[in-house]
């Protein structure tokens, strides 16, 4: 079988959750037997952390590409929208290219919640005798702030974009019931939750820092995401009296006003000297980085975004065998159980996650078994050659 990934939600090789399950697909799928193909749709940034300075290569076995051609920011207005014009007939030849070079059922993936992009790869698709899957791991278009807009999006996205495409994969039961409710009976849907790599987090397991080291109780991912870092500073502001030798690790990109807010809040709080903005951290390191933390932390706040979906995050902090501190939204109590693989908390409650961060710090034994079990789990049930070779089977099936 080929397949073609494609997306506005994802930079490649380095990016966020977005790239790092796509990656994960394009793995999984390939262990099983498939030929695939990643390609971009997005143009240059200005700037940021884990630019992709290549604007096509292979990395780790994966071949990919920017469907814009290039990596190089355009220096005027018109320059750059004459670059994203490029993008819809870059994704056409990097699909026509990759199916005329491999053999068997053809499949083009849109990891996508726009309708028009959508649209566009179902169209593509059917131009290259292909068939067409959308991705689904969050509320469409969920971060769109402006109602108008949005309700409009969504509208066109269940009466138009969805009635073009010959199935969806979701991350979660309740995205599942979302578009059951929203396609024809007859499109098949398949769930595949978040995937590890266990490859990648090899040797992790261990680490975490000898006797007498500083403890370290790390979050990673977007520093400006509903509100987590400012819940879990809060949390932190309550333990730090009393554990002087315990520092905080903000491991993830965000926006200087974003910045600049937090470090508000680290003041006020009196957490200076307590508190370290890290940065962006590559594929490569993240592995040690999870390694190295006494205790791994995920305080997200109910709501849509964080109700439907699953956080790839969490099978990256469980696959490395350090004690993980999360919230119960979502399905991460489906998944997993207090104080046997994770340690889960109501959302909303920084004292109740404070108290649990405690708990883990104070009982280093118990915790390092929990971390243990968790990454068992996570090797086990979000396994990302097993569910490559469900998703294989899915797709032929198209």
């Amino acid at each position: 079988m080929s397949v073609v990934i494609a997306g506005m939600k994802f930079g490649y090789p380095e990016g966020s959750g977005a790239a790092a399950r796509t990656h994960a697909y394009a793995k999984g799928l390939s262990e099983s037997g498939a030929a695939v193909h990643v390609v971009s749709l997005l143009t240059p940034a200005r700037s940021g952390p884990g630019m992709n300075a290549e604007p096509s290569g292979v990395h780790d076995g994966v071949s990919f590409e920017y469907a814009c051609g290039t990596r190089m920011r355009r220096s005027t207005f018109l320059g750059r929208r004459l670059l994203e014009a490029r993008v819809p007939i870059g994704l056409w030849r990097a699909a026509r290219r990759h199916f005329a070079v491999t053999s068997g059922p053809r499949v083009l993936i849109a990891y996508s919640d726009q309708p028009s992009w959508i649209a566009l790869t179902a169209l593509v698709a059917r131009s290259l005798q292909a068939r067409c899957v959308v991705e689904v791991c969050e509320v469409p278009l969920v971060s769109e702030r402006n109602r108008v807009r949005r309700a409009l999006r969504r509208w066109l996205l269940d009466t138009f974009s969805y009635r073009l495409v010959d199935g969806f994969i979701a991350i979660s039961g309740y995205l599942e019931r979302y578009l059951r409710q929203r396609v024809p009976v007859d499109v098949p849907i398949i769930r595949v939750p978040i995937l590890v790599s266990a490859e990648e987090f090899t040797g992790s397991a261990s680490a975490g820092g000898g006797a007498g080291a500083t403890r370290r109780v790390v979050f990673v991912g977007d520093l400006g995401n509903e509100g987590e870092v400012a819940d879990l500073l809060e949390a932190f502001a309550r333990i730090a009296p009393d554990c002087p030798d315990v520092s905080l690790g903000l491991v993830g990109a965000c926006s200087a006003g974003t910045r600049a807010e937090l470090d508000a809040l680290v003041a006020r709080l009196g957490l200076q000297g307590r508190v370290d903005f890290a940065g962006w951290a590559s594929r490569a390191e993240l592995p040690g980085v999870l390694g190295a933390a006494t205790v791994l932390v995920l305080p997200r706040r109910s709501g849509l975004f964080s109700d439907a979906g699953f956080p790839t995050k969490l099978g990256e902090y469980l696959a490395s065998g350090r004690p993980v501190v999360t919230t119960a939204t979502g399905e991460i109590a489906t998944h997993l159980t207090h104080a046997e693989t994770a340690y889960i908390v109501p959302p909303g409650d920084p004292a109740a996650f404070a108290a649990q961060v405690r708990y883990v710090l104070d009982h280093a034994d118990e915790a390092a078994s929990v971390g243990a079990r968790g990454r068992r789990l996570a090797l086990r049930r979000f396994d990302r050659r097993w569910h490559g070779a469900r998703l294989n089977e899915f797709l032929r099936g198209l």
